[in-house]
């Protein structure tokens, strides 16, 4: 890679440099630390040295980690850079770069691999010559296969998932641009960072490239800072001034050539020397191979590849150690595609090249299909949270891989993740797994978008006053919030609220909500306010919509109403709350209203055991119903009088169905209809009573409002029976409706089927 040309250069130019200048000396210092675990690294050698050939020197970190170093340089040229380097577990260079004027002391710490990897990343990097600030990466990792990922840190704050990027940088300074690869069929995860240096309006850098044919090399200035002045240096006693030449060698070997310009307007001067290797063979190489099945899991490779190359890699895709073999044969654990990588690389011409390519080993296959959910948090502020739940089928399935399209990766089966930022991002999981009949192997990908998020807050009112303003009343307020969602409500967050009777709940996703809010037992208007929804209402069902999009809401005000005065009186009603589809278990401390007129009159909380109880009642008509939000209750209707003044075991019904309204209908027709048994089982009989002959049309509707069952009944005068096979009717709630042709003429009956 370049880097490691640049090492070498900085060596062979110590050997042959002619600068006769000041010395400079800096204190360098640091730790290196493993990227795994964060333990420091000890005993490593970090490399120092410059970009125009000083003698590098070499210091070793402690057992601590840590490195520290005078490091003497020449100042004949200001611009060049400090270069501070590590290998890490790849044998991979790791450098920082400095400017050689910034400081008399510099802190380099290193963060660094210690345990090799199925995969390396890498890259390297051009300056666009009209524009210093823009820089091409060219992506040099392998292996490169289809189940490979990607993603670009630049340093700046901003990052990619390309394979190849071009990034332009908006101010001067050093980035450290890292490239982590992910393979997830060979499990590796790696990160090669390099420092960028990016000049300012009148910097200058100076780089070429090359392209050597033979004996001759046409160099490509590549430059920066718009110099109008070069020096060339081919390292074999022979100079140009031009911009671009082309240069004949006398003979082969390596030469360390460098150039240096200069922009006269400026006065801005850099050197970049590499070194160039000339050969009479030819400088291309070109990786390719065959392959030949020996038996069912063992795979022999034949070597193509063309070029004069020392060295090969064979990655075989299956998380097992490289080969340098030149014609190796393979074995695998288990049957599979696999992705075969052939690397070559000449140390002679610097030429590589790297070829993949998809095989199948033994018998695969595709009993097997990733599917997934995910459910975003609907908590405020658990901002862009998600849970992700893997809904793949097939048998055996022993590995999943997901990619969150940001840069983070999962290996467990239902993972969740916080996005840091708000979009759409590409969620995929691969799985695979082996079973008696093969190997099979699935990827599906989702596009997840972020929602928007508000804050939501209000005054509380007691009456015509928010609690606790302009006065401190003593009061404090139980405020839920609830996500709506068609019939159905799901409590997300709930608070307890006194300082000047504002409420509030920060970062609240996107959609419909509403709010409720209680006075507290402790406060000192418990018993004189009822607790109401938004919208200034006792009752969920009435409740106004809060609907959410993204634009903070402040004026969500809740208004609890004033309970009314009551006569007293000697009745009472006792009862407590049933569940009839079990959807509550704990029935405790649950509001209950009594009702007269269609009005609160007066409310209670049930105790451990569910049961309520109101006293001291004048005589009259009252109906029970419980307030439960999400939850429906039927309307209990009570008459209390001098013969019946204690209503005793009375039962409010509740139920997360919707088979009772807010209010149920009085029925006020002649019709007379019962059902048993109830809870039924398998068969029921309907009984049906009626004053005079007429139809009934018989609807037999579920808990959703869905119509399971209909027929017409001719009725006679007195008692009429009819059986009714319950088998075929799922476990819950139904109820069973008789209408006649007369406009609101009906009976109804709820049924349980067990």
């Amino acid at each position: 890679m370049k880097k490691l040309r640049n090492i070498l250069s900085l060596t062979l130019l110590s050997l042959i440099s002619t600068f006769v200048s000041a010395q400079q000396t800096v204190f360098i210092e640091g730790f290196v630390l493993s990227i795994e675990n964060g333990s420091p690294v000890s005993y490593k050698e970090v490399i120092i040295g410059t970009e125009d050939g000083s003698q590098p020197t070499i210091s070793t970190t402690d057992t601590n980690g840590y490195y520290a170093v005078q490091f003497h340089y020449n100042t004949s040229d200001t611009a060049t850079n400090l270069m501070v380097m590590v290998f890490d577990c790849n044998e991979q260079p790791v450098i920082r770069t400095f400017p050689t004027d910034s400081a008399f002391q510099i802190r380099a710490d290193f963060e660094i691999c210690t345990i090799a990897t199925n995969c390396l990343a890498g890259f390297h990097y051009f300056y666009d010559p009209l524009n210093p600030q823009l820089v091409y990466f060219a992506n040099m990792s392998y292996p490169v296969s289809n189940t490979a990922t990607w993603f670009w840190n630049f340093g700046d704050g901003t990052g990619s998932s390309e394979f190849e990027e071009t990034h332009e940088f908006q101010q001067a300074g050093i980035y450290t641009v890292c490239l982590t690869m992910t393979d997830s069929l060979n499990n590796c995860v790696n990160t090669y960072c390099e420092d960028i240096l990016i000049d300012s309006t009148g910097s200058c850098h100076a780089d070429f490239t090359w392209n050597t044919a033979d004996f001759a090399t046409e160099f490509n200035n590549i430059s920066t800072g718009s110099p109008d002045q070069y020096f060339w240096d081919f390292g074999d006693g022979t100079f140009s001034t031009q911009s671009n030449p082309v240069h004949i060698w006398s003979q082969s070997g390596y030469f360390p050539v460098c150039l240096t310009i200069l922009n006269s307007n400026t006065q801005c001067e850099s050197t970049t020397c590499y070194t160039i290797s000339v050969n009479d063979s030819i400088a291309v190489c070109q990786a390719n191979y065959t392959y030949e099945n020996l038996q069912d899991l063992t795979v022999a490779f034949t070597n193509l590849s063309t070029g004069n190359f020392d060295q090969t890699i064979w990655d075989f895709g299956d998380g097992s150690p490289f080969s340098n073999e030149t014609h190796p044969v393979h074995t695998w654990q288990q049957a599979g595609t696999y992705q075969i990588c052939l690397v070559i690389i000449s140390n002679y011409t610097n030429c590589h090249d790297v070829i993949c390519k998809n095989i199948m080993v033994g018998d695969t296959i595709a009993g097997c299909q990733a599917n997934f959910n995910f459910h975003l948090d609907s908590i405020p502020g658990n901002v862009n949270h998600y849970w992700f739940n893997d809904a793949s089928e097939g048998n055996n399935i022993s590995s999943w891989f997901w990619d969150f399209g940001n840069g983070m990766i999962s290996f467990a089966q239902n993972p969740e993740v916080t996005f840091s930022e708000s979009g759409s991002y590409e969620v995929c999981l691969t799985i695979s797994g082996q079973d008696p009949g093969g190997f099979c192997t699935s990827t599906i990908c989702k596009t997840i978008s972020t929602p928007a998020y508000s804050h939501l807050g209000g005054q509380i009112f007691a009456g015509n006053f928010p609690i606790n303003n302009p006065v401190n009343t003593g009061d404090t307020a139980l405020v839920s919030l609830y996500r709506k969602s068609g019939n159905h409500l799901c409590q997300v967050a709930s608070g307890y609220f006194h300082e000047y009777g504002y409420y509030y709940f920060l970062d609240v996703p996107e959609g419909q909500y509403i709010v409720h809010a209680a006075l507290t037992k402790t406060s000192s208007a418990f018993n004189n306010y009822i607790p109401a929804y938004s919208g200034e209402t006792p009752f969920w069902q009435e409740a106004q919509i809060v609907q959410l999009s993204g634009i903070d809401l402040f004026e969500a005000n809740l208004h609890m109403q004033q309970l009314p005065d009551n006569v007293y009186g000697s009745g009472s009603i006792h009862g407590n709350l049933v569940c009839i589809d079990n959807s509550i278990t704990d029935l405790s401390n649950r509001l209950v209203f009594l009702k007269t007129a269609g009005n609160v009159a007066g409310m209670t909380y049930t105790d451990i055991n569910g049961t309520f109880s109101f006293a001291n009642l004048a005589y009259g008509n009252y109906t029970i119903v419980a307030e439960i939000a999400g939850f429906f209750s039927s309307s209990l209707p009570v008459s209390l009088s001098e013969n019946n003044m204690n209503a005793l075991l009375q039962q409010v019904e509740i139920s997360a169905s919707g088979i009772y309204g807010i209010e149920e209908i009085e029925e006020n027709s002649h019709l007379k209809l019962a059902v048993s048994p109830n809870p039924a089982t398998d068969q029921i009989t309907i009984y049906l009573g009626t004053l005079r002959a007429e139809t009934c049309n018989l609807k037999i509707v579920s808990a959703s409002g869905s119509v399971v069952s209909e027929l017409s009944i001719r009725l006679q005068p007195g008692d009429n029976s009819l059986s009714y096979n319950t088998q075929n009717l799922t476990s819950g709630l139904y109820l069973i409706m008789c209408t006649t042709e007369i406009p609101g003429d009906y009976s109804t009956v709820r049924l349980l089927k067990k």
